[in-house]
């Protein structure tokens, strides 16, 4: 990854044995901490069961995951669309996610595809591209939003349930080892509202920490539990590329750097 000794803290900040959001209101809005903090617990567990030796950060954005992963992997390459709204300075491969991606076949152990997969609006292509350049045994860890807001519009296409996540990435050739919902219709509900408060901050923020207290209780714990198969937030899928072989590759190179987004 480039510049990684000048990456901090973005969307995500590591905790004593786990993860969590934002909290400043820089990096993530607080209509946003709810579903954030969520999302963090379930990428801090699939990346520590499963990240392990050259991952490709997918969509890499300001790379918030890293923190996480870092110490469990032998290298981290970063590749994004050339026109993020994110910055750009961690970004070791510039390319466009729509089309055949510029790098080798089964380069990498594990993929992490962190809320990018909405913004895809031809799935299945990059799918066959994930199975593709992931190494035989190598995993995508893949998290996406489902009964949420539009965001990043216009490139705001796709909403997943777990089975069309299941045909797409099973298609591509690859086997789900995990697929789990986040949240329930309480975890909804708390999301819709917490970013309808958005411009009134002080209201917002007051809502939110209404809301997670309400969380914590056992009755709507309950109601989560049971309403999740049916009104997730999110997901988090695990899928697994299963081969006896892998094929090995070089250095992705710096004539890919400049790969044309057209």
């Amino acid at each position: 990854m480039r510049c990684g000794d000048v990456w901090h803290p973005t969307k995500f900040v590591t905790i004593e044995g786990g993860l969590q959001a934002d909290k400043t209101g820089v990096y993530l809005s607080v209509g946003s901490q709810l579903i954030g903090d969520l999302m963090a617990q379930h990428y801090y567990a699939a990346l520590k069961r499963h990240a392990r030796g050259r991952l490709l950060d997918l969509g890499c954005g300001n790379v918030p995951l890293f923190d996480v992963y870092r110490k469990d992997v032998a290298e981290v390459i970063c590749v994004d669309w050339p026109a993020s709204l994110h910055q750009r300075k961690h970004v070791d491969v510039f390319a466009n996610l729509t089309l055949s991606l510029p790098l080798r076949d089964s380069c990498f152990d594990t993929i992490l595809l962190s809320d990018v997969l909405e913004h895809i609006p031809n799935p299945e292509s990059l799918s066959f591209e994930i199975a593709r350049v992931l190494r035989p045994g190598g995993c995508a860890l893949i998290g996406v939003p489902f009964l949420y807001h539009l965001h990043e519009v216009p490139h705001d296409f796709n909403r997943y349930t777990r089975y069309q996540l299941a045909r797409i990435l099973t298609n591509a050739g690859l086997t789900i080892l995990q697929l789990d919902e986040i949240g329930g219709s309480p975890e909804v509900l708390a999301d819709v509202m917490s970013k309808t408060l958005a411009s009134r901050p002080r209201l917002a923020a007051a809502f939110v920490a209404m809301a997670r207290w309400l969380l914590t209780l056992g009755v709507v714990r309950r109601v989560s539990e049971r309403t999740r198969p049916n009104f997730p937030l999110a997901y988090i899928v695990v899928a697994r590329k299963d081969a006896t072989k892998a094929v090995g590759c070089g250095d992705v190179g710096r004539k890919v750097h400049t790969a044309r987004s057209d």
